[in-house]
């Protein structure tokens, strides 16, 4: 996974600065001819994230374009400088990865559909919508192992 030069059915991904527009780095995505698909694409601190069509969520170290993890989920949501990485599991399950372990450091569970999430600016909350239009903010070094619920 993201090691080598780009074959025929394979997507190179090139990282840029988006203030001066410098090359920072990128990822070759094997795609195995062709079995799964790219889909979505973003990048923050050394870190590009691939989703595919498998509801698989590819991290590759930007930097190196080595493939360091590869986790079932959709939505991948990244904080601003790459710590931390929440992905959607299911209706009202999200879970969060400490991007310098690349192990979960988080499970969230809510009774309603999770509308959706997104860290704070400097990377220390996760605010969840769920779609009763309840709001939850967690702090996301504090966020346990064990679910967390709004259920009554």
């Amino acid at each position: 996974m993201g090691r080598g030069t780009p074959g025929e059915m394979d997507y190179f991904v090139e990282v840029l600065n988006a203030r001066d527009g410098t090359a920072v780095g990128g990822a070759v995505v094997h795609t195995g001819k062709y079995s799964f698909m790219p889909q979505n694409l973003d990048a923050a601190g050394d870190w590009t994230i691939v989703t595919d069509n498998l509801n698989r969520v590819l991290l590759y170290s930007s930097s190196t374009g080595e493939g360091k993890a590869k986790w079932f989920g959709y939505n991948p949501q990244i904080s601003p400088k790459g710590e931390w990485l929440c992905l959607a599991n299911g209706a009202g399950h999200l879970v969060i990865y400490d991007l310098h372990t690349l192990k979960p450091a988080g499970d969230l569970s809510f009774a309603n559909h999770v509308s959706g999430y997104t860290f704070s600016e400097d990377g220390k909350r996760l605010l969840v919508l769920t779609d009763d239009q309840t709001a939850f903010v967690f702090d996301a070094k504090a966020v346990p192992g064990a679910a967390v619920s709004d259920r009554n």
